[in-house]
């Protein structure tokens, strides 16, 4: 329409372009890309490494090499980032196969509960004071309910064995992976050995290999044999 300019014998200077500025949060070429799963395995991976306590949006994006605010492109809050990592914990629940008797199931729901303190200790006093009301939280609670009414509990004997369940699991979770604290200031051993001698001799047993795991199942298989003195109702499927 304008018609083409004359070309010029006289070579131009190029003023080379600015590339656009990237807007907070953009990656860099080659960077892994920013996602809430990765952000998630990393806070997980931090919590267990540093501890719960030392655990910051900002070291966390310290860890994944990112402005810590980006981290908010992704999650709301910091309380949305936990409920996000409880949810990761709750997923790695492997549920049993429905076809399983509804006490072999609540047995594997369990160990596998157990087995959610022994891979995340420093995530779990939060996870035990934390509300299960997620999806994949409520997953495992309708998975352990449905064992109880599957077993025809009475709803009020089924709550007995759940709070009963819940208690036992969650004081395992503790005593076998959160750190205990002592005294400033301990009762010497030479004391000890004379004041408090029975609980002292109590002490090499507790050290033997395998003494958690037998006790753990000891105290599974009492309250599992319990259910059995519990008032039914007709199973329904």
């Amino acid at each position: 329409m304008y018609g083409s300019p004359m070309k010029s014998r006289i070579s131009k200077r190029v003023t080379p372009r600015r590339p656009p500025a990237r807007r907070p949060g953009a990656q860099a070429r080659g960077r892994t890309p920013l996602t809430r799963a990765r952000i998630v395995r990393k806070a997980l991976q931090l919590i267990e490494s540093e501890g719960l306590g030392q655990f910051s949006m900002r070291k966390l994006g310290g860890a994944l090499k990112v402005n810590p605010m980006s981290l908010y492109h992704h999650f709301a809050s910091h309380d949305a980032l936990v409920d996000a990592m409880l949810d990761e914990v709750a997923q790695g629940i492997t549920l049993p196969p429905i076809e399983l008797h509804w006490k072999a199931r609540l047995r594997l729901l369990a160990v596998e509960y157990r087995g959610i303190a022994r891979r995340h200790p420093h995530l779990w006093p939060l996870l035990v004071l934390h509300r299960w009301n997620t999806a994949p939280a409520l997953e495992v609670l309708e998975a352990i309910t449905r064992c109880l009414r599957d077993g025809g509990l009475e709803v009020r004997g089924a709550l007995k064995v759940f709070r009963s369940l819940g208690y036992f699991l969650n004081g395992v979770g503790l005593e076998e992976n959160v750190p205990l604290r002592s005294a400033v200031v301990p009762v010497p051993q030479d004391e000890q050995a004379r004041r408090f001698p029975i609980t002292l001799s109590f002490w090499p047993a507790m050290l033997e290999p395998g003494s958690r795991d037998a006790a753990f199942d000891w105290g599974l298989d009492v309250l599992l044999d319990a259910m059995d003195r519990l008032p039914r109702v007709p199973a329904r499927r």
